[in-house]
């Protein structure tokens, strides 16, 4: 209840007992014969009731309108859909210090979220799904070297998640100043043997091409990702950005080449 509605509420049932101390001598004495005197009598008592009521029923729906849900797990950054619903770069997510939807920043989030994810797996070690959950929220977080473990753990649980696959990859180039040469391109490779049109994956080989400068490779690798991204994406911009640079790079090296 806020202040003006307090004040309401306290005004209200001021009234309403002023109108009952009012009413109680007045019921001893003989009214006046006919309806009005006696419907004043009645609308003295129930108007402020009716006020107090209003501004209670008002004030409670308020609060329950007012108080924030929990962070879900499921709309983080890190699935399959979340990382791919406005993704700029290979490693989706707000840059460190930006500020969600909800205003906090993005790294408070995912903290509030470990301490529940780390209990849910000393519950249940054996549980993939609980370290992919841990491993989302640590990345998330920008913890890389803990999101890197609990991708590792989850991976040896259940080795066949593409999608699991493809965040380590992230995870690993993210702690190595974004460097997709070496391991991460060993988890790139594990998720495109599981899903061939995997998006992450084709995004993430993508850019190793064009980061070992093999433009050719990067420009069937985009070309590939553009056509499995769904109608309406709003990736589709970026792709085609991508596309036009690996093909001016790769025209460029066959002309020297020449």
């Amino acid at each position: 209840m806020n202040a003006m509605s307090a004040v309401i509420f306290l005004s209200g049932a001021a009234a309403a007992v002023a109108a009952v101390a009012m009413l109680i001598p007045i019921r001893s004495q003989v009214l006046r014969p006919g309806p009005l005197p006696r419907l004043a009598a009645a609308l003295a008592l129930v108007v402020p009731l009716l006020v107090v009521m209003l501004v209670t029923v008002k004030s409670g729906s308020g609060s329950a309108e007012s108080s924030e849900l929990p962070v879900s797990l499921a709309a983080s950054p890190g699935t399959a859909e979340g990382d791919w619903s406005s993704v700029a770069h290979a490693f989706g997510g707000l840059p460190p210090g930006r500020a969600s939807d909800s205003g906090a920043p993005v790294e408070q989030r995912a903290e509030m979220s470990v301490a529940q994810m780390e209990a849910a797996t000393r519950a249940a070690p054996e549980n993939p799904a609980h370290w992919l959950a841990l491993a989302q929220t640590q990345r998330l977080a920008r913890d890389y070297p803990a999101a890197i473990k609990a991708y590792a753990t989850a991976l040896k649980l259940d080795d066949r998640n593409a999608d699991a696959w493809a965040d380590y990859a992230d995870a690993l180039a993210s702690a190595n100043n974004r460097k997709l040469e070496g391991e991460p391109a060993k988890a790139i490779a594990h998720a495109l043997a599981l899903d061939p049109k995997h998006l992450k994956g084709l995004w993430l080989a993508a850019s190793l091409d064009m980061e070992l400068r093999r433009y050719s490779e990067a420009l069937g690798r985009w070309q590939q990702l553009r056509a499995a991204l769904p109608e309406g994406s709003p990736d589709a911009t970026i792709i085609d950005a991508n596309i036009a640079e690996a093909r001016g790079l790769a025209a460029g090296g066959r002309a020297s080449g020449g």
